[in-house]
Formats: structure tokens, C-alpha cells, sequence
């Protein structure tokens, strides 16, 4: 199965993700972002990460149901997140920049897919 790929960006500030993958099974959900090299995120349904298993540190937003940021946060190695009110995390990777609390994200599809699951 090919995931969906979009490109997440917030329209006010500029702010723009890089290539995302829809987390739209189970097993790409407990794999996270593994598969893939920097520079691609991944969204995930849910409010709450755990960080068993990971290489290293990732960013995390929480996101509500209607496209707003609740939160920031960095997802440490072994440890967990739990972002109230968000509905779905896109995790990014550590060194790429979050958008804002409060700002409003959409979501896009992109043309190309990406393989991995």
C-alpha cells in the first residue's frame, strides 16, 4: 500500500512542512517515521506519542481537529507525549522549525507518492 503524502503549511505565518506521510495503518503508526530519512514528517491520529524504540529526538504538533496548533513539544528518546486537544501529531524531524501555537494548519495533498509501507 502506497501512503497518502501531503505537504502541511500554515498560509498566515509561511510556515511550511516537508513532505508528510498519513500514518493510515497500524503498522506504519508503530514504525513511525523509521523507514524514511530526515526531512519527512509523519501524522498520526491521537494525542499521545511514545518515543520506544526511536534513534533519536523528534518535534511534535499537536494539531486539532480543526487544522489549529495546541502545542510543541520534543519527544525524547524512551520517554512520552500526550498533547491535550489535539486530535492528530505531525512529527517532524528535531532540527526542522514547528509552527506556532494557535496557528491554523491545513493540509494538502501532494503529487507524488511515497513508498515505505
Amino acid at each position: 500500500m502506497t501512503p497518502a503524502v501531503v505537504r502541511v503549511d500554515d498560509p498566515a505565518s509561511g510556515w511550511t512542512s516537508p513532505p508528510v506521510v498519513v500514518a493510515r495503518t497500524f503498522r506504519r503508526r508503530l514504525t513511525g517515521l523509521r523507514p524514511w530519512t530526515l526531512g519527512v514528517g509523519l501524522l498520526l491520529p491521537g494525542g499521545r506519542i511514545t518515543g520506544r524504540g526511536m534513534a533519536e529526538p523528534l518535534r511534535l504538533v499537536g494539531v486539532a481537529g480543526d487544522g489549529r496548533v495546541t502545542g510543541v513539544e520534543t519527544l525524547e528518546t524512551g520517554s512520552s507525549v500526550e498533547l491535550p486537544s489535539a486530535t492528530m501529531i505531525l512529527e517532524l524531524d528535531i532540527g526542522h522549525p514547528a509552527p506556532s501555537v494557535g496557528a491554523t494548519l491545513r493540509i494538502r495533498p501532494m503529487l507524488a507518492p511515497c513508498r515505505g509501507d
